[in-house]
């Protein structure tokens, strides 16, 4: 954090669909370029371990595990790291299999959100590899560092998800909404996604970083652009959609720090 400013991106890399191993290379070179870069949190679009069109494939067994040996890989590389990484992949809880965003910083998982319909609350833990890791869908992450840090995250397109799980998170306390998303192209995606973000942002006097799947994930008959956000108090910080494959730049986003009104306690995580 510099004068008040931390380093956020959202990166749309590289993807071969059902292809873990590669997946979680690109992630890796992702994660260890944004240490050059002087990045504080690094957010993937969701699914990023298998792919968001992986379809039924993502519930395979041979997947799924994949997925989890990749994320304890993905860990151990962020070791020498102080960048909060959150990570698209396959899980399994309770036997069935969720899209699932995994939170990652400096050698050690701080704690899985599912993606569940409509808006049920869910606290448990997860076991990934050894560890046992918080699991639920109100996890709060508050920065020791940084008092008004609070980060939230949520699943999915929210253009287009009737349940307002951002709010709840902004109304108990989050200052930033990390959102893994996997949100195709129509012909107005473009203007629909920025109005949706300024207007959520603008509502909650929160940041919202957005991921989205790159044309690498165009192998149904939806088509993607890596059409990634990052937006502030109703202003658009950053945003790139482009057909080429490439990292998205980093973008500074400013954090204020406001009264909050906490209605349900959230689980809250120290990073």
């Amino acid at each position: 954090m510099k004068d008040g400013f931390i380093k956020v991106k959202a990166v749309s890399p590289k993807l071969e669909v059902g292809n873990v191993s590669f997946n979680k290379a690109e992630i890796i070179k992702e994660i260890k370029k944004a240490q050059g870069e002087k990045v504080k949190i690094l957010l993937f679009p969701e699914l990023s371990l298998a792919g968001a069109t992986s379809g039924d494939m993502a519930k395979d067994k041979v997947i799924v595990g994949a997925s989890e040996k990749a994320l304890i890989n993905i860990k151990c590389a962020t070791n020498d790291s102080n960048i909060l990484v959150v990570v698209g992949a396959p899980l399994s809880y309770n036997g069935t299999v969720y899209s699932c965003a995994v939170a990652i910083k400096s050698g050690k998982i701080l704690g899985v959100v599912p993606r569940i319909g409509k808006m049920p609350f869910l606290k448990d833990y997860i076991k990934i590899g050894e560890d046992k890791c918080p699991l639920g869908t109100d996890l709060l992450f508050s920065c020791e560092s940084v008092d008004s840090l609070v980060i939230g995250i949520v699943l999915g397109d929210l253009t287009k998800t009737p349940s307002p799980k951002d709010l709840f998170l902004t109304e108990s306390g989050a200052t930033v909404i990390l959102n893994p998303s996997s949100s195709y192209e129509l012909v107005t995606s473009d203007e629909i996604r920025k109005a949706t973000f300024i207007a959520k942002s603008y509502m909650t006097s929160s940041a919202y970083i957005v991921a989205n799947p790159s044309e690498d994930e165009s192998t149904t008959k939806n088509i993607f652009s890596a059409h990634n956000l990052i937006v502030e108090n109703g202003e658009i910080c950053y945003k790139l959609m482009e057909k080429a494959v490439a990292a998205m730049n980093a973008a500074d986003v400013v954090l204020f720090s406001y009264p909050v009104y906490t209605f349900i306690a959230p689980s809250q995580l120290h990073f």
